[in-house]
């Protein structure tokens, strides 16, 4: 599926028999926050497609609107997956596609938003994005991992064992290889995700190399109380 495409059905996303009036991104922070805050209120179809297309317009209309419009954008984009009238892979699709053009804090708030599609609808496991999608997201992370903010790097990393980024060396512990490698980051955040990593994967019931039950270890002895509990 080209870009452009997949561009198009984010647009569309869900929007099967919504009205064809044109639809305009959110553009502040607090007319976007009152959408947010009254999601659970109940709404008719019509109406949750719709707040999903301007939703993802917002969270795309990156050299117009505040980051703070956008990052509550990607918030209502991940409450509107939940609902069954919306096409959460082509919302989901849009996202990923965003990342390209984001800044830092919309690019965390939208890694935190795939973290928690994947626990509560399996998004990036049993259910799977268009190519390009997969393509967009395992380059922001792997870039991401390397960034000088520590929150971003702390949101690709707890991304990075569901993902699973094609770019990534080949064989059974690259992706364990690498979470060990920041559980001696310089930041206590960075570590406590790195440790956190660790510990979805043991609950998964994946078999965790020895180095990492020695990374454990060690952080129980670290100066932040944060990343030894």
């Amino acid at each position: 599926m080209s870009t452009k495409r997949a561009y198009m059905e984010a647009d569309n996303a869900g929007t099967a028999g919504a009205s064809r009036t044109e639809i305009e991104p959110y553009s502040t922070y607090l007319a976007a926050h009152e959408v947010l805050a009254s999601l659970r209120a109940a709404r008719s179809e019509c109406e949750i497609l719709e707040t999903g297309q301007r939703a993802l317009l917002t969270v795309r209309t990156s050299a117009l609107l505040p980051s703070a419009v956008r990052q509550v954008a990607v918030r209502l984009v991940a409450l509107l997956c939940a609902h069954p009238a919306t096409d959460s892979v082509a919302m989901v699709t849009g996202l990923t596609l965003a990342l390209t053009a984001a800044e830092p804090s919309v690019r965390c708030e939208i890694y935190q938003a795939l973290g928690s599609l994947y626990e509560v609808k399996g998004i990036l496991a049993t259910v799977t994005i268009p190519d390009d999608a997969k393509s967009a997201l395992d380059a922001a992370i792997l870039s991401d991992l390397n960034h000088s903010q520590h929150h971003l790097r702390s949101a690709a990393l707890a991304l990075l064992p569901i993902v699973r980024p094609h770019g990534q060396s080949t064989g059974p512990n690259s992706v364990f290889n690498t979470i060990c490698s920041y559980a001696a980051d310089a930041h206590p955040k960075v570590r406590q995700a790195a440790l956190c990593a660790i510990l979805r994967q043991h609950m998964m019931g994946a078999a965790l190399p020895v180095e990492m039950y020695d990374e454990c270890v060690v952080a129980t002895k670290d100066d932040f109380e944060q990343v030894r509990l």
